[in-house]
């Protein structure tokens, strides 16, 4: 809709002439989306939209090519998958009607299929009756089970464990889980359960509490979080890869009134030491960056360009992730899976100007291979920078937000202020946007402003 909006502005502009860049290069669907490497290392699966649809193609690396896709018919969106074993695929498929659909919390069914298309099986259906699964680990010990968390709103206990037969969609309920209204579960690298967050409603929202349930010695314990707030929120992120830490983003160590920014947490299940590892400015986590054998190796934030904060600096893979994060200077940089062995990576890389691009790097030989791009026909060197703006309002607030601006201006350009939705999607970040590169192009300039949130 805000396109439809800038459009009308862009036909009434007659004195403004339009780039060399055709309308549709800008606003084509992906290509390629997300790209993850078999556990083998001889097949990528990926994502990319074709009319309504987002299909999954699964490609052999050897002369690269297309094996097989899977599509699941008009607005039918393949929201995730994930290598179940080499031969293998799970698919998460939902219905997306519109941007307005929330991409996170919407039901999904889950399918499993073989690589050369066949054995397709809907293995966890969605349903009306409050029953929901996510994913948890893929037990690769176990070719053909997974492990799942399952929601049953009858059973009043939140979410329970379960392993997924990935061939024929059958259960099975894991015994010795933590008490209380389990609202999240938490695998080790190993696949075992060994976190649980239970949320105890209060009187009020203010009153409403939180407890994080701890595996250690073989029994279910909880972890005492002082805290300043009464209602913090605890988000997990993963584990070290020996499972001896656990690491989570939460704001409980900050008073109400004094901010909300949460950091990144360290709980050390030997000596029970809870530790604040990085914190930034003003922004969430946004993404974590793992090892092949799951170490959570750094964070990037949400809203900033590319600010990333080492978690394990010790780390051959960190070494690895910094040497390619050099070899790409001012793009964001992420892994996007491993081969079993930890040999090969795939790697995406992005930035303001670039949809994003995909390579393979073999770890051995310490070469990169490039496999595609996002959007083909994008040429970053073409496109704008969106840099980063603050200013203070009235009342002190420092209002933050991102600015795009056409070629070679600084000022006396028309300006777009492209204010974004809610209440999905409650921030705009930094990287591509399409809609204020073609702006850019046509010669106006773009403001996506970050509005002010809550009392701090």
């Amino acid at each position: 809709m805000r396109v439809f909006l800038a459009l009308l502005l862009l036909c009434c502009a007659g004195s403004i002439m339009a780039a060399d860049i055709p309308v549709r290069d800008f606003f084509e669907h992906r290509q390629f989306s997300a790209m993850k490497i078999s556990p083998d290392g001889k097949h990528v699966a990926f994502t990319y939209q074709e009319e309504t649809e987002v299909k999954l193609g699964v490609m052999r690396l050897r002369d690269q090519s297309v094996i097989s896709s899977f599509g699941f018919g008009n607005n039918m969106h393949v929201l995730n998958f994930h290598w179940a074993n080499d031969d293998r695929v799970l698919m998460e498929v939902a219905e997306i009607t519109g941007n307005l659909v929330n991409m996170q919390g919407i039901s999904t069914d889950l399918y499993a299929a073989n690589i050369d298309g066949s054995r397709r099986t809907l293995i966890f259906a969605k349903r009306n009756d409050g029953i929901l699964y996510s994913i948890m680990h893929m037990l690769p010990q176990q070719k053909d089970r997974i492990l799942i968390a399952r929601y049953n709103l009858r059973d009043k206990t939140g979410w329970r464990a379960f392993t997924l037969d990935i061939n024929r969609g059958r259960e099975r309920y894991l015994d010795d889980q933590p008490a209380g209204i389990v609202v999240g579960l938490i695998a080790d690298n190993s696949g075992n359960v060994r976190v649980g967050i239970e949320a105890i409603e209060g009187k009020s929202f203010d009153d409403n509490r939180t407890v994080i349930h701890y595996k250690k010695d073989n029994s279910w314990q909880k972890l005492d979080v002082p805290t300043k707030r009464k209602n913090p929120s605890i988000s997990p992120l993963g584990f070290s890869a020996d499972n001896s830490k656990a690491y989570f983003s939460s704001n409980h160590d900050i008073a109400e009134g004094e901010g909300d920014v949460a950091g990144v947490f360290e709980y050390d299940f030997a000596t029970s030491e809870l530790t604040l590892l990085a914190r930034h400015s003003f922004s969430d986590v946004g993404s974590v960056i793992r090892g092949s054998d799951g170490e959570v190796l750094a964070v990037n934030f949400a809203t900033s360009n590319s600010d990333l904060e080492l978690i394990n600096a010790e780390h051959p893979e960190t070494t690895l992730f910094a040497g390619l994060q050099n070899a790409f200077p001012d793009q964001v940089l992420s892994f996007t899976s491993f081969d079993r062995e930890g040999n090969t990576v795939l790697f995406n890389v992005k930035n303001d100007r670039n949809p994003g691009d995909f390579y393979l790097f073999d770890v051995k030989k310490g070469q990169a291979r490039y496999l595609a791009s996002a959007l083909g026909k994008i040429k970053p060197a073409q496109m704008q920078p969106m840099r980063e703006i603050s200013f203070t309002a009235r009342d002190g607030k420092i209002i933050r937000g991102l600015l795009t601006m056409p070629a070679g201006k600084t000022e006396g350009v028309p300006l777009i202020v492209n204010v974004h939705g809610g209440p999905f999607g409650v921030y705009d970040s930094w990287g591509f946007n399409n809609e204020a590169q073609f702006f850019a192009s046509r010669g106006y300039a773009t403001l996506q402003m970050d509005i002010r949130m809550g009392k701090d």
